[in-house]
């Protein structure tokens, strides 16, 4: 992942796996601060079955100012939330 200027970041690739045989699922996806836009997150990654996983490439260009990404991945069983983690933030060097 690349902050190609103030607006872009470019490529993001996301890899959700599921790694249990537990009914249990995994997902990822990724959130932007923006000056436009607040916060907002980009659509869920998915893996379902044990040792299934889903691959997302995907860049952000955003109309306003991108300050920063962050990735979410969690553990849902169906549609229910169970368990998320957060990665460290990726702030943007463009900004100041």
């Amino acid at each position: 992942m690349t902050f190609a200027s103030d607006t872009q970041v470019v490529p993001i690739a996301l890899e959700a796996k599921d790694t249990a045989r537990d009914g249990q699922h995994a997902r990822a996806r990724i959130q932007v601060k923006s000056s436009r836009f607040g916060t907002s997150y980009s659509k869920w990654t998915k893996a379902v079955g044990s040792g299934a996983t889903n691959y997302r490439d995907f860049s952000v260009t955003r109309s306003g100012v991108v300050y920063s990404v962050q990735l979410q991945v969690c553990r849902f069983n169906g549609s229910a939330l169970k368990a998320c983690e957060w990665s460290k933030r990726f702030y943007n060097p463009h900004t100041n």
